[in-house]
């Protein structure tokens, strides 16, 4: 896997430019953004410290909102706007962000019938080793790459898609694509884990697919005082394996889920919150 830098935007004090509008990567990495003057241990649990100080959640929400509007869901991380993500003992094997392992390619919660258009993941503690990388990889980079054949086999192309575990109350499954193309634009449907192919054909669509984008990958160490914004259509990103030690000063992100259209999802918001209620969906 060929990894190289993502784009970059640096900012310094209050004067800065941000434009939404996607670039060719899908991703963007912020640095030297404000950062807690104090900070207690790493959980262990993956709930925020009830002695932390509200200060890098206050820069997460003030730049994810440049980006989109923030939510999130009843049944994962007990519906927490800004979800903290570090690695915890016993979980160390699991294909999730509470592993350690390598953390496959995905588009974040494909197979959600209201997945994030967005995704953003600041960084309060760095992984001390500098083995945690994570990694993003963009269907604008692979379109090219594809012959027209395969191309038009990936837009007609089924797959199943299950649910991770970490949607404690609801299982999702749904059919779909890898690629679709809406309004002139190719966007991504990834996550090898938990795709299953229809067919030997598809198989092999999806291992093209692959490695492909694992040949385009773009990656960063975080470290504190910066932050990645994925745009969860274009791009799928991945965390590469790491060691934790379990001594309260682990790798520690917070993360939040941004959408470019909030009425979509405000049928389906537990009354009064930001928070998608699966009992309303289900009920849809």
């Amino acid at each position: 896997m060929k990894i190289r830098s993502p784009l970059l935007v640096l900012i310094s004090g209050s004067n800065y430019e941000c434009s939404t509008r996607p670039n060719e990567f899908g991703t963007l990495v912020i640095k030297n953004l404000p950062f807690d003057p104090v900070l207690p241990n790493t959980p262990n649990d993956g709930r925020r410290p009830y002695n932390k100080l509200p200060f890098s959640e206050a820069v997460l929400a003030l730049i994810g909102c440049l980006a989109g509007d923030i939510f999130s869901y009843r049944d994962e991380k007990e519906g927490l706007l800004i979800q903290n993500i570090c690695p915890i003992q016993g979980q160390e094997y699991r294909q999730e962000n509470t592993g350690s392992m390598f953390l496959e390619f995905h588009t974040e919660d494909s197979f959600h019938p209201l997945p994030p258009d967005i995704l953003m993941l600041s960084c309060l503690r760095g992984d001390r080793t500098k083995k945690a990388i994570t990694c993003t990889a963009c269907i604008d980079q692979i379109i090219p790459l594809l012959k027209e054949e395969t191309l038009n086999k990936l837009l007609e192309s089924v797959f199943t898609i299950k649910s991770s575990s970490s949607f404690k109350n609801t299982k999702y499954t749904k059919q779909t694509p890898i690629v679709y193309k809406e309004e002139g634009k190719y966007y991504l449907v990834f996550d090898p884990s938990a795709m299953m192919a229809s067919d030997k054909e598809s198989e092999v669509l999806l291992q093209t697919v692959y490695n492909l984008l694992r040949e385009n990958t773009y990656g960063i160490c975080l470290e504190p005082n910066e932050a990645i914004i994925i745009d969860n259509r274009k791009a799928c990103h991945a965390r590469t394996g790491f060691v934790p030690f379990f001594d309260g000063y682990d790798r520690w992100l917070q993360r939040i889920f941004l959408t470019k259209n909030l009425d979509k999802y405000e049928d389906f918001f537990v009354q009064g919150t930001r928070v998608v209620d699966n009992r309303k969906l289900q009920r849809s």
